[in-house]
């Protein structure tokens, strides 16, 4: 399966005004890492440029295909990023059977051993649900989502309901 992944802490800008981004992915048996160059002239480099000086506030590393949902947060009207205290941020949706027991795993766990960081458990279907870190709701797709937030940084990442099979191992990366 093919995968392309854009490392947004590690963006930049280049001397004719656009913005370098460092790349990595699989293609087949292929791994590979890299830049890519975003010019001045392409219709998302204001969105680039908005990522680039709040990059702290975006997770370290996203597919590809996942910047077109930040893109267009920015296009609804830029939110001033905004990182909440250190934590996990797990957000939920009852409507979601994979974010359901995402959840139900992630508390299972924190329950036998805590989570190095605070837990905080988020419901998508609330209004104000968004208002946590806005410049993540593109990110948010009803799997489980959770964001770690360190130091003013965001630091992670991860769908946990998205692939059940590897839903332990991912929750084992928390620790």
């Amino acid at each position: 399966m093919d995968m392309h992944f854009y490392s947004l802490h590690v963006c930049s800008r280049n001397a004719e005004g656009g913005i370098c981004v460092k790349t990595s992915g699989i293609e087949g048996d292929f791994r590979y890492t890299g830049e890519e160059h975003i010019p001045p002239d392409s219709p998302d480099i204001e969105a680039w440029r908005w990522v680039h000086s709040s990059r702290n506030y975006f997770p370290p590393i996203i597919e590809q295909s996942e910047f077109a949902r930040i893109a267009q947060v920015f296009r609804n009207g830029a939110p001033t990023p905004r990182i909440p205290a250190d934590g996990y941020y797990f957000i939920s949706a009852e409507w979601s059977e994979p974010a359901v027991s995402a959840q139900n795993a992630l508390k299972n766990a924190h329950a036998k051993s805590p989570l190095p960081r605070p837990l905080h458990l988020i419901d998508n279907d609330l209004p104000d649900c968004g208002k946590q870190f806005p410049q993540l709701v593109g990110l948010l797709h009803g799997w489980g989502e959770i964001f770690g937030f360190d130091g003013g940084k965001c630091d992670l990442y991860l769908q946990l309901g998205r692939n059940s099979d590897s839903l332990d191992q991912q929750i084992k990366c928390l620790y």
